[in-house]
């Protein structure tokens, strides 16, 4: 199961259930716990029930249950029945999770604990192992736990998160990869902030998480080309992967003027199976306004960190705003929807490539508008 990205949608938002379906999320994590008021909880548990009861191939579906002891939790099981993991706040330890799995009795749903929102979970980090063959991954949250210990603000003014939590969120990651799970980053608060977004993903990535929690459909695109290995590096790791195979008997090796050994090897073969689960193309949809205009630029901006030719885009098919388009992208291969009004496209950048598109002329601003294109919501 890839999660690359998991989207919150709010369960008694049945409407939203169904847009984002086409924000090319790995997951979508349907919200029974924060983003529901108490006396919404049965509308939203049947309209999850309802929305699991349909199938929805080429996207995982989780729920977000109330905590264990909060007495929600069996009717959110019962709603949750179809669903492809659930997400257990205010988990305390590997033991929660292991009550969990018991709840859960047959079937095969996956476990994602959020594993640091009470100050007692901190000293549970280090108990995840083997706790559950259910565990998914293990994610943090740096909301909850500031109300709980009365501190105002978990971030720094420049949103680089405090000493206490740096050091929670490492916790996590490390406890994560000692429980040979996937470790996801929390999710980014501010998401017209893009340009943050991207470098949060790269801090991310480069610190070891495999994947992230999303508020917003527009920030799927940029955390998933964020947490997709690029050519340069899949190209790498392969070639360090060819080096020690050609040398079968080498404890150490040089490659490129520098030196490899056992490390690397694993780095460079746990980063050719991410590039292998994450194979096949990526629809980023256009969506409207200036959130469509964002994410385009947010992956312009990720040129380094996602392959050229595995991106698809959507555009409109009027002749003026096809030709504003190949000024910018060379086509390599496309075929068209019939009845969508749109063209699909495998591309690559040009030479002329700029960092934002042109401005949308008024057809083009009529043509995106229509409801055959994936929503976005904002």
């Amino acid at each position: 199961m890839r999660l690359r990205s998991m989207l919150f949608v709010p369960g008694d938002r049945p409407d939203r259930m169904d847009k984002a379906l086409a924000s090319g999320a790995d997951a979508l994590i349907l919200d029974l716990e924060d983003s529901v008021a108490a006396a919404a909880r049965a509308d939203a548990r049947a309209a999850v029930s309802a929305f699991l009861s349909r199938p929805h191939p080429g996207v995982a579906r989780w729920v977000r249950i109330n905590p264990l002891d909060s007495g929600l939790c069996a009717d959110d099981l019962a709603a949750a029945a179809g669903a492809d993991g659930i997400v257990l706040p205010k988990a305390a330890s590997g033991a929660d999770v292991a009550a969990l799995d018991a709840m859960l009795g047959g079937g095969d749903a996956r476990i994602l604990p959020i594993a640091t929102e009470t100050p007692a979970a901190i000293f549970g980090l280090g108990s995840y192992a083997g706790c559950s063959s259910r565990l998914a991954g293990i994610t943090w949250g740096a909301e909850d736990l500031p109300a709980a210990i009365g501190a105002t603000s978990s971030r720094e003014d420049d949103g680089r998160y405090t000493p206490p939590y740096e050091m929670i969120r490492a916790l996590t990651l490390f406890g994560a990869h000692a429980a040979g799970v996937a470790p996801i980053e929390t999710v980014f608060p501010d998401f017209r902030n893009l340009a943050g977004l991207e470098a949060y993903c790269a801090r991310a990535m480069r610190d070891g998480f495999t994947g992230m929690m999303a508020i917003h459909p527009a920030q799927v695109a940029v955390i998933n080309a964020a947490f997709t290995p690029s050519d340069a590096a899949v190209a790498q790791a392969r070639a360090v992967v060819a080096a020690f195979a050609a040398n079968p008997g080498a404890g150490a090796l040089q490659l490129d003027g520098k030196m490899i050994d056992a490390p690397h090897l694993k780095q460079a073969q746990a980063l050719l199976a991410r590039a292998q689960a994450g194979a096949g193309p990526f629809i980023a949809p256009i969506s409207t306004g200036c959130a469509r205009r964002a994410v385009i630029a947010a992956w312009c901006r990720a040129r380094a960190s996602i392959s050229r030719r595995t991106i698809i885009w959507v555009w409109p098919t009027t002749p003026a705003c096809a030709r504003r388009w190949r000024r910018r992208w060379t086509v390599a291969s496309r075929s068209d929807r019939a009845g969508r009004g749109c063209c699909v496209a495998t591309i690559r950048r040009s030479r002329r490539w700029r960092p934002m598109p042109p401005r949308c002329s008024a057809a083009r601003r009529r043509f995106i508008s229509r409801p055959a294109l994936p929503p976005i919501w904002r």
